[in-house]
């Protein structure tokens, strides 16, 4: 049990592609088949879980009344969890943790856990699943010095049609120093799937090996598909275009022929009478239109503008 600092922001993991499912080192299983449905915080007890006896390190537990533990690691006010400490040789180590036997799983379950990985190499942090034939596979993985604060972790552990045992690994590059630890496993089947790889502290590594025989993958989509377009569609989209073409030239040929409507009006000839009687006379009633009297001078005007050139419709 821990108290978890309210400034841990998701780390930006290093991720490596995994290799394929391993033969792991073989280790006497335990006789009591067990469940993880609770949470096992180490306060107590181990809760099942063993130390691999073929691995270069073992895990160490902590306590929150251990004199001897060196407190510039930031473990003050935290309770009990588990440790493993790099060894300082110059070759690479690794430090397996096992849990108990699990039965079989009718349906994916989220496992959870906090961890802290600081080192000064290529460290590296795994979560595994071993089936009763002793085969691996790996499920989670973060790579590289993530400092010295508590994250969580989350991991999908799916269906499976037989017992299985889940396994923790600790790995220290050559000649690096640093410390893993792990504390609140907990094996969720309330948590949804969705969720189980919320916040993104860490992500499953691409897998370049087949899945251990028997278990199925989780299906959970987190993908977005982009449907192809059907082909009518671009049928209508062209359709489209032709009709909007063909409406911008109809109207450019109406404004075409307004112009030239307008210009023709204009240009039409323009004919006035204009008479310059003066003095005193007076129309003959004769039937002849003749104004009598002196004065009367007639003039018939007629003008014609200029067209000017313009398009015919």
């Amino acid at each position: 049990m821990f108290f978890l600092e309210s400034t841990t922001v998701p780390a930006t993991p290093t991720l490596l592609l995994q290799e394929e499912t391993s033969t792991a080192h073989r280790t006497a299983a335990p006789t009591s088949f067990s469940s993880l449905g609770g949470l096992c915080d180490f306060e107590k007890s181990m809760c099942g879980w063993t130390h691999d006896s073929m691995s270069d390190l073992k895990w160490s537990h902590y306590s929150s009344s251990s004199p001897n533990f060196d407190q510039t690691l930031g473990s003050d006010n935290f309770g009990d969890f588990l440790y493993v400490e790099a060894g300082h040789k110059s070759e690479p180590q690794r430090a397996r943790l096992v849990s108990p036997v699990v039965g079989p799983e009718r349906r994916p379950v989220c496992l959870l856990f906090y961890y802290q990985l600081q080192g000064e190499g290529l460290d590296s942090l795994r979560v595994l699943v071993r089936d009763d034939e002793q085969e691996e596979a790996p499920l989670w993985m973060l790579k590289g010095d993530q400092g010295l604060m508590w994250r969580e972790g989350r991991t999908i552990l799916p269906e499976s049609p037989k017992e299985y045992q889940v396994v923790f690994e600790g790995f220290f590059d050559s000649g690096s120093r640093g410390h893993i630890w792990v504390d609140n496993i907990h094996m969720s089947t309330s948590t949804e799937l969705e969720q189980c790889t919320q916040p993104f502290s860490a992500f499953p590594p691409e897998m370049t090996g087949e899945a251990l025989p028997g278990w199925s993958d989780p299906t959970v989509d987190t993908t977005v598909s982009l449907q192809p377009m059907p082909t009518y569609w671009y049928y209508v989209i062209a359709g489209g275009g032709a009709l909007f073409l063909m409406g911008c030239v109809a109207l450019v040929m109406v404004l075409c022929c307004h112009r030239y409507h307008l210009a023709a009006k204009k240009s039409q000839p323009s004919v006035s009478f204009k008479s310059t009687y003066t003095g005193t006379g007076q129309y003959v009633g004769n039937g002849t239109g003749a104004v009598a009297g002196s004065g009367v001078e007639p003039m018939l005007t007629i003008r014609l503008e200029k067209e000017e050139p313009s398009s015919h419709c």
